[in-house]
């Protein structure tokens, strides 16, 4: 499972801290008031599913996941 977050200062896309391995999983997560910082920008940004990417490949799942407020 590839997880990141899309800076919302510069839109870089980060890596994120989190693991998990199912969707199962990342369904029922509840992020609220995490923040990482940027490596690009250096300034911290939110950490939810809002803008969060998410793309899960196995021989069980395929798909992703594409919050709202994240840009090309």
């Amino acid at each position: 499972m590839d997880i990141r977050v899309q800076c919302r200062h510069c839109k870089a896309w980060i890596r994120a801290p989190l693991g998990m391995s199912s969707v199962e999983t990342f369904d029922t997560l509840v992020l609220h008031g995490n923040s990482i910082e940027c490596p690009k920008c250096r300034k911290m940004t939110a950490c939810d599913k809002a803008n969060m990417r998410v793309r899960w490949h196995s021989d069980d799942e395929q798909g992703g996941f594409l919050g709202v407020e994240t840009e090309p």
